[in-house]
C-alpha cells in the first residue's frame, strides 16, 4: 500500500470551525458489523449499545498550551507548550524563526530558548507559562480560540491536564449522557493518555513512527476492562494504549504508548470504537482505515460528506461495531 491509498477529497465547508453547544445533538454514523450504514444522534448511543458493554474514555485534558508572545525585536513568535521536563525546561514546538538564546514575552512572562534540537525547543520560562496561554485549537480551525473553547474543546470527563490536543471523541458525550447509558447497563472507565502534536502530522510514508505519549492504566480501569463484555474505546488513544498491551492482558500501569496501527493490525482487545472524522494521510485515518478497511472507510466518509456531516475536531462522529474474527 501507498500513503496516496489513504487520501480522500476534504471540502472546505465540511470541516467544522466551532462546535455544538448541545454536544448530544452530534450526528452519530453507526458502521454495524455487518457493515450496514444508519444515522443517529449522539443522544441515541444508549440504544445502539448492549448491556454489559464498556466505553473507555481518556481523561487526559487540555493545557493551555499555546502561547503568542514577542521577541526582543518586536517580532512575533508563537510556542505550543508540549511538557515540562524535571529540570524545569518546557519541550515546546515553534513559529517565527526562533534561536538559541532568544527570549520570547507576553506580558510579564518570559521564555528563554536554551536548546534547540530539530523542531523541539527547550525554553526556560520565569514564571508558570500555563496562564499566559490560550487552547490550542488545531491548525484548520481558521479562528482565534473564543472564550466557549475553553468548555467545548474539553471533554466533560477530563481531569489530568497534559494533552494539546482534545480527545475528540469524547466531546460529545455529557454527564446525563453517560448516567443514561449506565441505567441501560453500560458502563465506563477512564484512562489517561496525553496527545502530542503527532496526532496532526502529514503522513509522508507508512514507514512513519507516533511520537510516544504518556499513559496511566489505573487498576480500577484494569479490572473493569478485564470483566467487560464489549469494549468500547472512545478514541484513537484510547485505541493505541489497549491494543499497545498485545495478546497480554490490560494491566495497571504507566509508562509512553507508541504503537503504530495500520492496515494488517491485528486487534485483540477492542470490539468497536467511537471515533471522529479525521485528515486524509493521517495517524488516526490510517488508523480507523485498519478496522474498517481502507477502501470501505473512504465510501463511509463519502457518504458522510454527502449527508453534510461535520468532520474534524468540532465535527459529527462514527460509533464502530466489528467482530474480531470478521475482516472486512
Amino acid at each position: 500500500m501507498k500513503v496516496d491509498d489513504f487520501d480522500y477529497h476534504l471540502p472546505r465547508r465540511a470541516i467544522a470551525q466551532f462546535p455544538l453547544k448541545d454536544r448530544v445533538s452530534a450526528r452519530l454514523l453507526f458502521l454495524r458489523s455487518d457493515n450496514k450504514i444508519e444515522h443517529y444522534r449522539f443522544s441515541d448511543l444508549p440504544e445502539l449499545l448492549k448491556p454489559g458493554d464498556l466505553l473507555v474514555f481518556n481523561d487526559s485534558k487540555v493545557i493551555r498550551a499555546r502561547i503568542r508572545g514577542k521577541k526582543k525585536t518586536g517580532g512575533k513568535a508563537e510556542l505550543l507548550l508540549i511538557e515540562k521536563n524535571q529540570e524545569g525546561l518546557w519541550r515546546c514546538l515553534g513559529r517565527g524563526r526562533i534561536q538559541e538564546g532568544m527570549e520570547i514575552s507576553i506580558g510579564d512572562l518570559v521564555g528563554r530558548v536554551e536548546k534547540r534540537d530539530g523542531h523541539n525547543l527547550l525554553v526556560l520560562f520565569n514564571r508558570d507559562p500555563l496562564p499566559y496561554g490560550e487552547i490550542p485549537l488545531p491548525p484548520y480551525i481558521k479562528r482565534r480560540p473564543e472564550p466557549g473553547d475553553e468548555i467545548y474543546y474539553q471533554n466533560v470527563f477530563a481531569r489530568k491536564d497534559g494533552s494539546v490536543a482534545a480527545a475528540t471523541a469524547g466531546l460529545h458525550f455529557t454527564d446525563r449522557l453517560l448516567d443514561r447509558l449506565k441505567v441501560k447497563g453500560i458502563d465506563n472507565t477512564m484512562i489517561t493518555c496525553h496527545i502530542r502534536p503527532g496526532i496532526f502530522q502529514h503522513v509522508k510514508d507508512l514507514h512513519f513512527k507516533m511520537e510516544g505519549e504518556p499513559f496511566e492504566v489505573t487498576q480500577e480501569a484494569a479490572d473493569k476492562i478485564r470483566d467487560a463484555g464489549r469494549i468500547i474505546a472512545v478514541g484513537t488513544s484510547v485505541v493505541r494504549v489497549l491494543e499497545g498491551f498485545g495478546p497480554n492482558s490490560v494491566t495497571a500501569q504507566s509508562g509512553m504508548v507508541k504503537i503504530v496501527i495500520k492496515p494488517a493490525f491485528r486487534f485483540q482487545k477492542i470490539s468497536g470504537m467511537i471515533t471522529n472524522f479525521h485528515l486524509p494521510k493521517s495517524p488516526p485515518f490510517i488508523m480507523v482505515s485498519a478496522l474498517v478497511g481502507v477502501e470501505r472507510l473512504k465510501e463511509v466518509y463519502q457518504i458522510a460528506i454527502a449527508q453534510d456531516y461535520r468532520f474534524l475536531s468540532y465535527g459529527d462522529g462514527m460509533l464502530i461495531i466489528r467482530d474480531l474474527d470478521c475482516v472486512w
